[in-house]
């Protein structure tokens, strides 16, 4: 049997690092298969061992609309798997039809039959239509709904089972076989892997979170600012007076995670006491965190 030999080359240039997530990113609406009106299984499913694939297709028929034609189209695919190939259920772990709407097909914690040789691990995704125009009748190009339905749903699955978004890949880039996903779906793909990237990156929650803001406030020798950190990050608070200017800088080094702290003790960046009055603490801008007031009441 072939291994599987994704296209590295092809996988580095079209695809950029990402932070990784831990369940962050929201699961799409999905259309349940008793929604869509599913058969069910000829027999048990094979589950997973782990899962380190993700692979896009096309059906290369079927195409829908909407909600309705979709279910039809749905129920038609898995009646030609079943019956017409004498598969155990529907080829794919998700549909997607051109007016966004996303099915369940099999549960993708289970093997698929999407990539013959390369199913284990693999989380197949098939858009209902044909998109290769070499062939007849088959020119049909992503819908903006459609488009934006494949990028929560691989963000979801990305990091919901923490895979690379530059590990998706075109059926035909497996074992060049077949044309699927066709050419119009294919050349897309660097494109959709980079946004699938910026979706999961602007659904993360920031690594920091005020527990008790500043205390005590007002304060006379120290102040203390309290903070939980999600996950180890470079961490600063500037202290700016009433005219706005910076007066001292705290911290700007790598803490955490855990429960964190830094403190002021009422002097500036020279280790000069300042005078008595309000300050403004401005936290690193790539936190969540937001300017505190202080009050410095020295006796």
């Amino acid at each position: 049997m072939i291994g599987f030999i994704p296209d590295l080359e092809m996988i580095q240039i079209t695809s950029r690092p990402m932070n990784i997530m831990d369940g962050d990113v929201p699961k799409p609406i999905i259309v349940t298969r008793e929604e869509w009106g599913a058969e069910p299984p000829k027999y048990s499913y094979s589950n997973h061992p782990y899962i380190d694939k993700l692979t896009l297709h096309h059906a290369a028929c079927c195409s829908a609309e909407n909600l309705a034609e979709g279910k039809s189209q749905v129920r038609w695919i898995q009646d030609f798997h079943q019956n017409g190939r004498g598969w155990n259920d529907i080829a794919y772990h998700f549909l997607v039809d051109r007016g966004g709407n996303i099915y369940q097909g099999r549960p993708e914690t289970v093997i698929g039959s999407h990539v013959g040789g390369a199913n284990t691990g693999n989380i197949g995704v098939c858009l209902l239509g044909c998109y290769h125009p070499p062939e007849e009748n088959c020119f049909q190009t992503m819908t903006p709904e459609s488009r934006e339905s494949i990028m929560q749903l691989f963000g979801w699955i990305s990091d919901a089972y923490q895979q690379n978004p530059a590990s998706l890949l075109g059926h035909r880039d497996y074992f060049g076989t077949t044309a699927c996903p066709g050419d119009n779906v294919w050349y897309e793909l660097p494109s959709i892997r980079i946004d699938i990237v910026d979706y999961i990156e602007s659904m993360e929650i920031p690594p920091i979170y005020f527990s008790h803001s500043a205390y005590p406030n007002p304060f006379s020798n120290q102040v203390i600012f309290s903070f939980e950190l999600k996950n180890a990050a470079n961490i600063s608070i500037d202290i700016y007076d009433l005219l706005g200017r910076k007066v001292k800088s705290l911290g700007n080094k790598s803490i955490g995670p855990g429960n964190m702290s830094l403190s002021w003790d009422g002097k500036n960046d020279l280790g000069e006491k300042l005078s008595n009055g309000m300050y403004f603490a401005q936290p690193d801008k790539n936190s969540n965190l937001e300017m505190v007031k202080l009050v410095m009441m020295k006796n």
